[in-house]
């Protein structure tokens, strides 16, 4: 859940496909979102553990770190690599920067 509220705030049929252009789904977008989540894949779920929406959003927070570093460390690779005209240089970068920033945000809380 965590890569795919990231992805939105990509536009990557836009000017500037590498950068974060569009804001961060709203605290209420997200309850929303995971909320139908559950509902729509209840059977596959299973004996859902009883966690509220609102401790899965938090644990989804927990995890924008893993997915920044992880993109942040793919696009540094595609961009020796790759031969798509894609600026994986400056998309690693704003991923790296964002893992950092997740990092902090998260060194100060009790």
């Amino acid at each position: 859940m965590a890569n795919h509220f990231v992805e939105w705030r990509y536009d990557y049929h836009g000017t500037t496909p590498a950068v974060m252009t569009e804001p961060f789904p709203s605290k209420d977008e997200q309850m929303v979102f995971i909320q139908a989540y559950i509902d729509t894949n209840k059977d596959e779920l299973g004996n859902h553990d009883g966690s509220s929406v609102e401790e899965i959003r938090k644990e989804m927070e927990a995890w924008l770190m893993g997915t920044h570093v992880g993109w942040g460390l793919w696009g540094l690779v595609q961009a020796s690599q790759s031969q798509i005209d894609f600026d994986y240089f400056a998309y690693s970068m704003e991923r790296l920067g964002a893992f950092r920033e997740s990092l902090v945000k998260w060194s100060v809380v009790d």
